[in-house]
């Protein structure tokens, strides 16, 4: 039981930190000398969005954001899968709901005038998967990985490098 939570803490930790820091690498690419974008609230109002820039941006915003938390996240998915200790997994717990309320509020931010309204439902989709199984409960789901990978594909279809 135990290598299984171990094992299931580190895909999720490997999932959102690692493949997040891969897509950092695809934002920090050069853009051809095209201008960068503005702010969120000028995307929205434009009559003629870039769809692509829009979504790169949220991407990098995002990306930023869980490349901040990757640490914070490992410790959080480690003590969830692998603590006994029930007030250390209380606690690892606890940090899991403010780990994920930090980045809601990011992708929240981000995707509040999204160009395309897929690429809100994905970001949002992927942080509330992380919610539902960032809990010891979720840990133990034979399905966790699945899950996981499910809302991982789903972000990545609109920010390609969270493919892991």
């Amino acid at each position: 039981m135990h290598l299984r939570r171990v094992m299931s803490a580190l895909v999720l930790a490997f999932a959102a930190g690692l493949s997040a820091a891969a897509c950092a690498g695809e934002a920090d690419e050069p853009s051809g000398g095209a201008a960068p974008a503005g702010p969120a609230s000028s995307a929205a109002a434009s009559p003629s969005v870039d769809v692509k820039a829009d979504t790169e941006r949220i991407c990098a915003a995002v990306v930023a954001a869980f490349n901040k938390e990757k640490l914070t996240l490992l410790e959080v998915a480690i003590n969830l899968a692998a603590e006994d200790d029930p007030a250390v997994r209380a606690k690892a717990k606890a940090d899991a709901a403010a780990l994920v309320a930090r980045l809601k509020v990011v992708v929240d931010k981000e995707t509040a005038t999204a160009a395309d309204p897929k690429v809100k439902a994905a970001l949002q989709g992927l942080i509330s998967t992380m919610g539902q199984l960032l809990t010891p409960e979720a840990v133990d789901d034979p399905d966790f990985e699945t899950k996981m990978d499910a809302a991982m594909n789903g972000a990545a279809a609109h920010c390609p490098a969270l493919a892991a």
